[in-house]
């Protein structure tokens, strides 16, 4: 008797663009090299559908425009990070620290969390550089 195929539903983005495309290379990838996975891709407006149906449970999968395809896990670690990072520096200009002195303090208190899985890429986009980024944009808005 053979086994059901998991069902696995693969956001991509608007028809026309290359994440259909991509979309697509990867079911076909997946379905011809593992037989207990259905992955069915489902056109979307992008990260922007992508998201709130990953958090809906109605995708499996979302392209999110960089990086690999991202699941329910991502979306938490990635939602636990922009938390976190607010709450630092919002913790920070409370007590009157300047962007120069939150700056070291807020990637302190996050790398012990976010450094190992936001660094998959090696010295492509580090993740010490980027979260600098970050943490300006957001002293600006809660500052």
């Amino acid at each position: 008797m053979m086994a059901i195929a998991t069902a696995v539903t693969l956001g991509t983005a608007t028809p026309g663009g290359g994440f259909p495309v991509y979309g697509d290379a990867v079911a076909a990838t997946v379905n011809a090299t593992d037989p207990s996975l259905d992955v069915k891709t489902r056109n979307t407006k992008g990260r922007t559908e992508n998201v709130p149906r990953l958090e809906a449970g109605t995708l499996d999968l979302g392209l999110m425009g960089h990086g690999e395809v991202a699941g329910r896990d991502w979306l938490l670690l990635f939602r636990g990070y922009v938390h976190d990072l607010v709450e630092a520096v919002r913790a920070e200009v409370a007590t009157g620290a300047t962007l120069d002195e939150t700056k070291p303090r807020v990637i302190a208190k996050l790398a012990p969390v976010y450094e190992k899985p936001f660094s998959a890429y090696g010295d492509y986009r580090p993740w010490r550089t980027q979260i600098l980024g970050n943490i300006e944009r957001t002293f600006a808005l809660v500052s």
